[in-house]
């Protein structure tokens, strides 16, 4: 059976009653005027009318719009549409409604015309105004014959715009999530009932979606990491608001690649680089996260990387402290794998002493110290002293020992010669080991007094740098390397306040992280 009038033209006058109870027989009553195509073929009822159909007061006409039924809904193929719109009509009128009970058949203000299957709207000559109606009348033309009529009316003042659009990517990758309220109100003329509103989604100024009755929509279309205009308009039979757009872009399937960077990366110079998850055409922004490990101390840094095409790129900041960094490219909902970089200038490994000095002084200890790579960005410097002792036989006896310091960020290092060193012939082999670059060397050959060697045992300062991260019931404490003083720090002790827990941290012989966590905790103390 055919569809009722839309509800202001079914509030607008009583007569509808009438015509709702004669609509089924319209399209042949209406043979010889309205429809030709229904001259030449009979009314089935079985054929779907369209759906959704919406007549619109624009200027200078009516755009009348509909949805095409589905295939299964139909007998035959379909051919197209007939579109018949008439009037004005002052609404209540006896004119309005003869022309509603005849659905325009046979008026002398009709205007037909058909169009394509393809098509889902059409503008035509007839001028509602604020008080004044077109009737607009529509059926599916099929190879067996004609649906009944599906009618719409279009008059009265338009809507207001749609308030408080907002989106949201969808977890499919490729979709946005609409949602918004309506407009003010907008109160009508005397006479004409209040608006009815429904709804039209434009994506990038294209139509996907009309006659939405609700306040939610979800375009599965606009494509994995694409950015699309998104636009809603309220419809009223007065016309359409003015349109209501937002930009969004869709969460996409991919994840960024990450290129693995296995050499010094040098701040303001370096960069990082990887390819773009969805290809060329993905317009999602590529976030890089940058996470102090191994003991670099600072903040975690969101850098949005620069695109060419598929490829992604970031210079790493000048202002970047040296260190070692997790590395993670994000887009939309997917993440890189992390992978670690060392960011530091490259400094040459050099060495002197301070043995002269202290010989004279008499006021130890002795000092080996120079230049190299900040770590943890590169290796720890290795200090190697090998000297011989003879014994009361004359026999000799090589002694030997390892020490391994931290180079701090401005590139200097120091260390203290082993408290068992003893006086004579000292032969030191200092190596730091940096990415991308051969193993650094140095050597030195010392002659060195008893009096050089002599010191007061001193204790390591605190250290100068310390964070805590919380986590549940614990936290992660990672600190910088402070001043050993006379020997080599072993191990460090962590304890919380308030409370009793502790951890113990013992210093590797290569590359210490300085990090320990501390368990048990109470969570918001």
């Amino acid at each position: 059976m055919a569809r009722p009038v839309l509800a202001m033209l079914k509030r607008s006058t009583t007569c509808l009653l009438v015509f709702l109870t004669a609509v089924a027989s319209f399209a042949l009553a209406s043979t010889t005027s309205a429809s030709a195509a229904v001259a030449a073929h009979k009314v089935l009822p079985t054929t779907k009318d369209p759906s959704n159909v919406v007549a619109l007061r624009e200027r200078g006409g009516t755009q009348v719009q509909w949805t095409a039924p589905g295939p299964s809904s139909m007998k035959g193929h379909l051919l197209g549409f007939e579109v018949a719109v008439c009037g004005p009509y002052a609404i209540g009128s006896k004119s309005f409604s003869t022309a509603l009970s005849i659905q325009c058949a046979g008026d002398p203000h009709v205007s037909v015309k058909r169009v394509a299957a393809t098509a889902s709207s059409l503008d035509m000559p007839c001028d509602a105004s604020p008080t004044k109606f077109c009737i607009a009348v529509v059926n599916t033309l099929t190879t067996k014959g004609v649906s009944s009529s599906a009618v719409a009316g279009a008059g009265g003042l338009p809507p207001r715009a749609v308030a408080h659009l907002v989106e949201q990517a969808t977890p499919s990758g490729t979709g946005i999530a609409l949602g918004w309220a309506p407009g003010t109100q907008v109160k009508q003329p005397a006479g004409v009932p209040a608006e009815t509103l429904r709804y039209t989604v434009l994506r990038n100024g294209h139509v996907i979606a009309r006659a939405i009755s609700g306040l939610s929509y979800v375009d599965n279309g606009c494509g994995a990491g694409m950015t699309c205009r998104e636009s809603v308009e309220a419809l009223t039979p007065g016309g359409a608001s003015a349109p209501m757009s937002v930009s969004a872009t869709t969460g996409g399937t991919r994840a960024p690649s990450l290129n693995s960077a296995n050499t010094l990366v040098q701040p303001g110079l370096g960069t990082i680089a990887g390819q773009v998850g969805n290809g060329a055409n993905d317009q999602r922004p590529v976030t890089i996260t940058l996470t102090p490990v191994d003991g670099t101390t600072g903040a975690i840094r969101h850098l949005v990387a620069q695109r060419s095409g598929s490829a992604w790129s970031q210079t790493i900041p000048r202002d970047l402290s040296p260190g070692a960094y997790g590395v993670t490219a994000s887009q939309g909902w997917f993440s890189s794998p992390q992978s670690t970089i060392r960011v530091a200038h490259f400094t040459p490994l050099s060495a002197s002493s301070n043995v002269e000095a202290q010989a004279a002084s008499e006021n130890g200890p002795l000092r080996v110290s120079g230049e190299a790579t900040p770590s943890p960005a590169a290796s720890t410097v290795s200090v190697s002293d090998s000297w011989t002792t003879s014994s009361v036989t004359d026999s000799s006896t090589i002694n030997s020992s390892q020490q391994f310091v931290s180079v701090a960020a401005n590139g200097t290092w120091s260390v203290a010669l082993a408290a068992t060193a003893t006086p004579g012939l000292h032969h030191l082999v200092i190596t730091q080991s940096v990415p991308g670059h051969a193993v650094q060397t140095a050597s030195l050959d010392l002659t060195v007094a008893k009096s050089a060697l002599a010191t007061a045992a001193t204790k390591p300062s605190a250290p100068p740098s310390v964070t805590a991260t919380a986590g549940n019931a614990s936290a992660k404490v990672v600190w910088t390397t402070p001043s050993a003083g006379t020997s080599p720090i072993t191990s460090y002790k962590v304890t919380a306040s308030p409370g009793t827990a502790s951890c113990t941290y013992t210093v590797p012989t290569a590359n210490p992280t300085n990090t320990c966590t501390l368990t048990g905790l109470t969570n918001a103390t």
